[in-house]
């Protein structure tokens, strides 16, 4: 009986743990953008939570000089009155834990679910 490298059922096998992978893969990751939020604190104490499914721009309500942006899943410093500009220069955020600060404004940017 001649053996060939694969038989018909080991490849079954194989094709249907990769499309459960797959599937997985995709269950998760629509799962971490749909329910991510920014989380900005200011001063220690106001906390304001922004979905990451919305594209948007967000002043803060006390200082309208700072200035958010949300695109495509992640959130970013769009402008802020610092002279240092490091908080801009971060760039976006779109995982859990990841953060961003304006130390001169005392704002603290955050991912969370």
């Amino acid at each position: 009986m001649k053996r060939t490298f694969i038989s018909r059922k080991e490849l079954l096998i194989i094709l249907g743990v990769l499309a459960i992978a797959v599937l997985l893969h995709l269950f998760f990751l629509s799962r971490t953008q749909n329910g991510m939020y920014a989380v900005i604190t200011v001063q220690n104490t106001a906390e304001i939570r922004l979905p990451l499914s919305e594209d948007i721009y967000f002043p803060l309500p006390h200082n309208p000089q700072v200035i958010f942006r949300i695109k495509n899943g992640e959130v970013s410093f769009a402008a802020s009155n610092c002279s240092d500009q490091i908080c801009v220069r971060a760039g976006g955020l779109a995982h859990r834990g990841q953060h961003a600060a304006c130390l001169p404004n005392r704002v603290l940017l955050t991912i969370a679910d």
